[in-house]
């Protein structure tokens, strides 16, 4: 048992920490166990809760643009890393925040998709239709874009570790 003598005041801290020791000792160890229990919460949530992105197989991107009818397929935060995607059509997808790094994309059909803040690095994106694609601050990094129709795309802020190099027959304006 601890004494029940008033321990030295804290200078500077005020009146909370002049308590009984048992009474200041108590405060914080509900303090830290409250924090200890919210991370430990925060950790345990599902993926798509906790960092905002979830990881779709090939079979659930292809449920999700099967079965937008009528309504713009929605990958918005979707972490499509290293997929191959190569001749899917996306048309209209709402790709914002998309994780696509490494993704093969090839012949994919990306008309009009928001690609918005979405990661493309060392994305495989030959051949693939991009017309009136948005790709706003979007990472590019390393991507291939050979042979991609870019007509009517809007590219503003986009990160680049270099210029955006197209071949020689590429539609891009």
């Amino acid at each position: 048992m601890l004494p029940c003598g008033k321990p030295p005041r804290a200078e500077g801290l005020g009146r909370m920490y002049d308590a009984h020791p048992l009474e200041t000792r108590d405060v914080l160890s509900l303090m830290i166990a409250a924090t200890l229990l919210g991370t430990a919460l925060a950790c345990s949530k599902a993926p798509e809760a906790a960092g905002g992105t979830k990881r779709l197989s090939l079979a659930e991107v292809k449920t999700t643009l099967a079965g937008a009818t009528g309504t713009a397929p929605d990958l918005s935060q979707a972490d499509l890393r290293g997929l191959d995607l190569s001749g899917l059509d996306f048309k209209r997808a709402n790709l914002t925040k998309a994780q696509l790094a490494r993704a093969r994309l090839v012949k994919a059909n990306l008309f009009r998709c928001d690609l918005t803040d979405a990661v493309l690095s060392d994305a495989d994106l030959r051949d693939a239709n991009l017309d009136g694609t948005v790709l706003r601050r979007a990472n590019l990094q390393r991507a291939n874009l050979e042979g991609a129709s870019l007509f009517a795309t809007i590219v503003e802020q986009a990160i680049s570790a270099a210029p955006i190099w197209l071949a020689p027959g590429s539609s891009g304006t």
